[in-house]
């Protein structure tokens, strides 16, 4: 079972009244849903699985993470990339996996039931014990992330949050209070600290040429919403400074 933030692409469900079926033994979180900018808070995700002990949780934290603040003596599984708040290149990806998940693998095997192919938890774990790759790794990338994480560990992740919050919050401020523009998700609780979705009244297309001349690369709308919206990423790498540039420079002419 798969659980996104309701009606969602605007933020407009609570996520505390998802029911989950008896029948669920896996349920799938999207943290933070990168192409509308709709984010399950932590705090709501934790809940949840807290009413649901039983039942294996897995989060996708691709555009969300170090920034999400999950429990992870409940949460039994995460994964992210870390190609978007890492600042990294793509083509590696990072899986947190419990003890809890592992068994429940070794017991699927057991009934001859398919857990993967040449890939699977019990086979990465054999690997992971021997320290260990199952192929030949990325290793280049593998050192960077080290360095990333080494630099992220030196500066906390409670002031990465809080500095994330606040150029959130500049961010969404410009949105709501400069003409052209308006925040896609209306909830404020389930706006994305990390991605900001905004419509405009300016063609998107417009907009990112115009923004291109000055050195300032803007996101576009995903999908149907490509010509009508722009999407603001605010990672760990963008400073306060830099946001406030890209907010003057995408003041209406």
């Amino acid at each position: 079972m798969k659980v996104t933030d309701g009606t969602a692409a605007k933020g407009e469900e609570n996520n505390g009244k998802v029911k989950i079926p008896d029948y669920v033994e896996l349920v799938c979180l999207t943290a933070n849903e990168t192409s509308t900018g709709v984010q399950m808070r932590g705090v709501d995700i934790n809940k949840l699985k807290r009413s649901y002990r039983s039942k294996l949780f897995c989060v996708d934290m691709v555009s969300s993470a170090p920034y999400h603040s999950l429990d992870f003596e409940e949460v039994d599984s995460a994964f992210f990339s870390v190609q978007k708040s890492f600042g990294l290149p793509a083509g590696l990806g990072v899986w947190i996996a419990s003890e809890k998940c592992l068994a429940k693998a070794e017991q699927l095997r057991e009934k001859d039931l398919s857990i993967g192919s040449y890939h699977s938890l019990p086979s990465l774990w054999k690997n992971y014990k021997n320290f260990e790759t199952p192929e030949t790794p990325n290793v280049w990338n593998i050192y960077l992330l080290g360095k990333v994480a080494e630099d992220m560990n030196r500066i906390g992740v409670e002031a990465i949050r809080k500095e994330t919050d606040a150029k959130a919050k500049k961010i969404y401020d410009f949105l709501e209070k400069t003409e052209g523009y308006e925040p896609y998700v209306k909830n404020p609780e389930h706006r994305s600290p990390t991605v900001a979705v905004a419509n405009t009244t300016e063609p998107s297309k417009q907009l990112i040429e115009r923004l291109k001349t000055q050195g300032m690369i803007l996101g576009s709308g995903y999908g149907k919403a490509k010509e009508t919206q722009v999407r603001i990423a605010n990672f760990p790498a963008v400073s306060m400074e830099q946001v406030e540039t890209l907010l003057q420079a995408m003041k209406p002419v």
